[in-house]
């Protein structure tokens, strides 16, 4: 059942396919778009100064647990 919003509308409810997915990840956590600006920060932020072609995987470990 839909809940009810202050606008009287109603609320979609949420979705499991987060949960899902995070449950396949090596870390069980989802990942969500704060995580990947928060590693886009980090390389464009100027702290990273003296890295030359990194590849930073923001995935909470999707690519090494198919790989087991």
């Amino acid at each position: 059942m839909a809940q009810k919003t202050a606008m009287g509308r109603s609320a979609r409810p949420r979705s499991r396919a987060p949960a899902f997915y995070a449950q396949r990840t090596l870390l069980k956590r989802e990942v969500l778009p704060e995580h990947v600006a928060n590693a886009v920060f980090a390389l464009t932020g100027g702290e990273l100064t003296h890295t030359t072609g990194l590849h930073i995987p923001v995935d909470a470990g999707v690519a090494a647990a198919f790989l087991r």
